[in-house]
């Protein structure tokens, strides 16, 4: 059966309606399903983030390796620190990784890091603060 376009419009439009009605009779059901829906999505995109930031880690472990450049240490969280700039751009993608020139990023746990931000906002030079950091641990 062909229809033309004001029968199907009409079609349309009635099982558009119907379909109005059944959700204002079952609200309660349709929030049920939304919510049940978004835990779903939620913890599958949750978990393929992870999965995501943990290849990122690991690749940033092959190229700077796992271990503190001021005090030594070898933590699960580590950040680079861009050696020339006062502000640097966060590194959460393995693209970003091959795009940037690693001789200018060093790789440091989160204390030194933010021990080496306080000391480049008074203008201290990087040897010192390798030292000042030594002698504080």
């Amino acid at each position: 059966m062909v229809r033309t376009k004001e029968q199907y419009q009409k079609y349309r439009d009635k099982i558009l309606r119907q379909k109005k009605e059944y959700w204002k009779k079952n609200k309660d059901e349709l929030k049920f399903r939304k919510r049940e829906d978004y835990r779903k999505n939620r913890d599958k995109y949750l978990l393929q983030k992870k999965i995501y930031r943990e290849k990122v880690e690991n690749e940033k472990d092959k190229i700077f390796g796992n271990k503190c450049k001021i005090c030594g240490s070898i933590k699960k969280r580590m950040l680079l620190h861009e050696i020339h700039g006062e502000k640097h751009s966060i590194i959460n993608s393995i693209k970003k990784l091959q795009s940037i020139n690693f001789e200018d990023y060093i790789r440091l746990c989160q204390a030194c890091h933010v021990s080496l931000h306080r000391f480049m906002i008074k203008n201290i030079d990087l040897k010192m603060v390798v030292d000042l950091i030594n002698k504080r641990k």
